[in-house]
């Protein structure tokens, strides 16, 4: 189900970290047992996309919010350990953000496992901010 971020995650309050995320799902960088929020900024490219991984342990509402600063089209996804999007209800959790502006999604009862946030982009050197929240 998508909608509104609920009031106790504050996605703007989170910190900042500074890590270079991996370009593919091996090498995604780890955010492990997931709980709260995350808040990251940097850049993707035709060759350089930006993974993520986090676990959850517990049927978990996701919400997930993209800001693009470039010129180009990014896509911005939740998928599954074989690189597929995950689909909730039969919707895609994913999401096309148009340059200069935000797209988000808010999902509930996203079953545990492991997952990625993907971020891509058919441009280079586009930046981006990413803000992840899981209760």
């Amino acid at each position: 189900m998508q909608g509104r971020l609920p009031q106790p995650i504050s996605l703007q309050t989170s910190p900042v970290y500074h890590i270079d995320p991996g370009n593919r799902l091996r090498t995604a960088f780890n955010l492990g047992r997931f709980r709260g929020s995350f808040r990251y900024d940097d850049s993707v490219g035709r060759n350089d996309p930006d993974f993520f991984r986090f676990q959850l342990t517990d049927d978990s509402t996701v919400a997930v919010w993209w800001a693009n600063s470039s010129s180009t089209v990014m896509i911005g996804a939740i998928v599954n350990r074989d690189g597929h999007v995950v689909r909730q209800q039969g919707f895609p959790l994913a999401r096309r953000i148009l340059p200069g502006k935000t797209a988000s999604f808010f999902a509930n009862d996203i079953r545990p496992g492991i997952y990625y946030v993907r971020i891509t982009s058919k441009g280079r050197g586009n930046d981006y901010s990413l803000r992840l929240g899981a209760l």
